[in-house]
């Protein structure tokens, strides 16, 4: 009994003297989806934007499509080290994973896009890492047949 106690002791006095820290704050992600074509419009080299694409104008200005039509928009805070997948739509997958935080306060983040091909297997369309200011936003441009798929991530501190 006296040896039991005295072990019971000793790893309860090793175990408090390893410090814990608390686990980073999560990353506030938001995405914004759309599909880019070109259409014959009556007013050349206007840019229409449909409902739900305000958010993306910036970040899509210097592409060469005039149609922006809004798929889906998504936002959640997520943790560090996680792979978070984001249905974007039946095809397309956009998974997220939050890697560091640097010293000057931008974020890494590693995103690959999914893409369902025919038979039902997932294969990478695209797949980069970025390092973000906080409130920046980064995209991707992946070619359809019928123009292009845009996803737009916004990353920030998450309150």
């Amino acid at each position: 009994m006296v040896t039991f106690s005295l072990s019971l002791v000793v790893v309860l006095a090793v175990g408090a003297g390893k410090a814990v820290t608390a686990p980073p704050p999560p990353v506030h992600i938001t995405m914004v989806a759309a599909v880019a074509t070109n259409e014959s419009r009556p007013e050349r080299g206007k840019v229409f934007y449909g409902s739900g694409c305000d958010a993306i104008r910036n970040a899509v200005a210097e592409l060469p499509y005039n149609t922006y039509r809004h798929l889906v928009s998504w936002f959640h805070d997520l943790p560090y080290n996680v792979e978070t997948p984001v249905k974007v739509n039946a095809q397309y997958t956009a998974y997220l994973t939050v890697l560091s935080k640097q010293a000057d306060g931008r974020f890494r983040i590693k995103t690959r896009i999914g893409e369902r091909v025919p038979g039902g297997r997932e294969v990478n369309a695209v797949v980069a890492t970025h390092v973000v200011v906080p409130g920046d936003q980064f995209k991707f441009c992946v070619k359809t047949n019928a123009g292009a798929l845009i996803i737009v991530f916004t990353a920030r501190e998450a309150k």
